[in-house]
């Protein structure tokens, strides 16, 4: 590809990676949010591949990664919940790695640097060791997850390391948040005053 040409195409993706925001923060409610999930429950298959388009772009616009894994562990039920969420994870976060290194390092790192002074420590260590400490951040509250995954495009870290661990180091926190996501009913209705500790 040619110099003009590589650059009418990194223009084309970041005009739409900003419409693509636009339209979500102009549509971006509760209300709308709890419509959405309502079409999902009632048909959840058939909903999946919109559902899991819905999460990956969620997760590109930092949305929360632990109120997702735990709508979908109250929409589909813990071992397909797992499933789903894994799969919308690992693909946002790596969609969201490339779009860092590539399009987007300037704003990121500005943005990272001012919120975070300890970031430049992150990436001279993980030159040394990028698998484990790819783990350990992921395993960390640290820096907030979908951070990571922007963060981690400006360290030397490989593409092949940075999915592995990263997809990797996901699974107990997944785990987690969809578990408590399957017993959301419940949860409500103990708020409620509904059902009894001993039940």
């Amino acid at each position: 590809m040619t110099p003009n040409g590589f650059g009418l195409t990194r223009l084309s993706l970041i005009l739409g990676f900003g419409v693509l925001i636009l339209v979500v923060y102009l549509n971006l409610s509760a209300s709308a949010l709890q419509t959405f999930l309502l079409h999902v429950k009632k048909d959840p298959w058939g909903m999946s591949h919109l559902f899991l388009a819905v999460y990956v772009v969620m997760t590109l616009l930092l949305f929360p990664c632990m109120l997702l894994q735990v709508i979908t562990g109250a929409v589909y039920g813990l071992k397909y919940g797992m499933l789903m969420s894994w799969i919308g994870t690992s693909i946002g976060q790596t969609i969201a790695f490339l779009l860092g290194r590539h399009l987007f390092r300037a704003p990121v790192k500005s943005y990272l640097t001012s919120t975070w002074p300890t970031f430049p420590a992150i990436d001279a260590a993980i030159r040394h060791d990028a698998w484990r400490l790819v783990c350990l951040l992921r395993l960390s509250p640290v820096i907030p997850y979908n951070v990571l995954n922007w963060a981690l495009a400006l360290t030397p870290v490989s593409f092949l390391i940075f999915t592995t661990a990263s997809c990797l180091a996901s699974l107990p926190w997944t785990c987690l948040f969809v578990y408590v996501g399957t017993f959301s009913k419940d949860m409500v209705s103990l708020a409620r005053g509904k059902i009894r500790w001993g039940s």
